[in-house]
């Protein structure tokens, strides 16, 4: 059921329009489908308001928030990884904070405290030598770990 067809549901009761044919019939119509469209239209915004039922241009735009923290894998962990960043302020900045963080995002790393202080190492797993692959985690670790912690690559 559309909207032309709530308006003459609505204004049948009044028993002074011509709601099936003629002119004021011909105006419901327009108007309905008018209607429809921007309800259509407001619920595309709705749903790509939020990570979690946003679709390809929403995550994209929403992603554009996090350059190089975002971006790749499914549409399910695009959606993941967003909401992730939304909530990067309440992350525990902990090695086990950290490491739950980079396993929501899907980064196969572990992160471990050094001697140094203020810097951690990395360690990936599951990397097959796609040093491509590899980099672009490097730049996703980077812009989701805080900034004043050194990132020290290896076993």
């Amino acid at each position: 059921m559309g909207y032309a067809d709530y308006l003459k549901r609505t204004l049948k009761p009044l028993g002074i329009y011509e709601l099936d044919e003629g002119i004021g019939a011909a105006e419901l119509e327009v108007l309905g489908e008018a209607l429809d469209s921007v309800e259509s239209s407001l619920s595309a915004v709705q749903r790509n308001m939020l990570p979690m039922t946003a679709e390809e241009e929403g995550l994209r735009l929403l992603e554009s928030l996090f350059t190089g923290a975002t971006g790749t894998g499914s549409l399910e962990a695009r959606r993941r990884a967003l909401a992730v960043m939304l909530r990067l302020g309440e992350t525990e900045c902990s090695e086990q904070g950290l490491n739950i963080l980079l396993e929501q995002c899907g980064i196969p790393a572990d992160v471990s405290e050094t001697e140094v202080e203020a810097q951690v190492r990395v360690t990936f797993y599951d990397t097959a030598g796609d040093t491509s692959e590899l980099q672009r985690m490097k730049r996703r670790i980077e812009a989701l770990l805080p900034c004043h912690l050194e990132i020290v690559y290896g076993d």
